[in-house]
C-alpha cells in the first residue's frame, strides 16, 4: 500500500538472483512481487528481518546474515513519476478525448499531492494536453488530441509524459472549461467557440512553446488556420 493508502496492484512474482559484493561473491535467490506501478527494486522489512540485517547509516554499511557490505548512494537526481495508458486508446479524426492512464511510483513513503502532465507531441498530429492529475496512481484521465483526418491509436502502455509537482492557488475559482465532445464537435466548429471557455484552437495556440520566435509563432498560427485543425 502506498503512502496515500491506495492499493498497489500486484500482477505476479518472480525469483530474482540478488548478487552481493563487488564481484557478486554471494547470491541470494529472492522471491519478488511484480507491479506495473513500481519502477525499481524495493527491499521490504520482511526480507531485512529474514536475513538478520543491521543497517549502519553512519558508516554506510549493511550487515546481511552477519556479512558486512557497503551501501551505495544513487547518483544524480531522483527519478520522476511517469504516466502510461492503461489500455488501447483509439482517438477519432479531428477529436479530443480523455485517455485512461496510470502513473508509476518513485517511493512508497512519500505522500503524493496533485501533479501535472504537460503538453507534448506523441506523434504526427497527436498531442497530450496539459492536465492536472490527483495524487492517485490509478484511474487517471489524460486529455489527448488528434488533429489529423484519420483515427489514431495509442497502444496500451504508451508513454504520455512525466509528472511535475504543482501548487494549486487557494483563492482561484476552479477551472470548469467544457471541452467539445463527439456530440457537439460540429456545433463548436459552426459557432467558432466552445461552451464555457476558449476554443480548442485558442488553447492550442496558448500552449505553443515559449521558445518560438514571433515570426515562427505567426507562421504556426497561420498554418493552423489554413488547415482548420479544429
Amino acid at each position: 500500500m502506498a503512502a496515500n493508502n491506495s492499493v498497489i496492484e500486484i500482477i505476479g512474482e518472480v525469483t530474482l538472483p540478488l548478487c552481493l559484493g563487488g564481484l557478486g561473491d554471494r547470491r541470494l535467490d529472492t522471491i519478488a512481487l511484480i507491479s506495473p506501478y513500481v519502477e525499481e527494486l524495493m527491499i521490504g522489512a520482511g526480507w531485512l528481518k529474514e536475513h538478520n540485517c543491521v543497517w549502519s547509516f553512519g558508516s554506510s554499511r549493511l550487515s546481511i546474515d552477519g556479512q558486512q557490505y557497503e551501501s551505495m548512494t544513487r547518483r544524480g537526481t531522483r527519478r520522476c513519476r511517469r504516466v502510461y495508458t492503461t489500455t488501447d486508446v483509439v482517438i477519432p479524426a479531428r477529436y479530443q478525448m480523455d485517455a485512461p492512464a496510470r502513473s508509476t511510483i518513485v517511493t512508497m513513503r512519500e505522500k503524493v499531492t496533485d501533479q501535472m502532465i504537460d503538453s507534448r507531441r506523441l506523434g504526427p498530429g497527436v498531442y497530450v494536453g496539459r492536465t492536472i492529475l490527483p495524487g492517485a496512481h490509478r484511474n487517471l484521465a489524460v486529455r489527448s488530441v488528434n488533429t489529423t483526418n484519420r483515427e489514431q491509436k495509442l497502444p496500451s502502455d504508451t508513454f504520455l509524459g512525466p509528472l511535475q509537482p504543482v501548487e494549486m492557488a487557494s483563492n482561484q475559482s476552479e477551472d470548469r472549461t467544457v471541452f467539445p465532445t463527439k456530440e457537439d464537435t460540429e456545433e463548436g466548429r459552426s459557432s467558432g467557440s466552445v461552451r464555457g471557455g476558449p476554443t480548442a484552437m485558442e488553447k492550442l495556440i496558448q500552449n505553443l512553446p515559449d521558445g518560438l520566435t514571433t515570426e515562427q509563432r505567426k507562421k504556426t498560427v497561420a498554418l493552423l488556420a489554413e488547415y482548420d485543425v479544429f
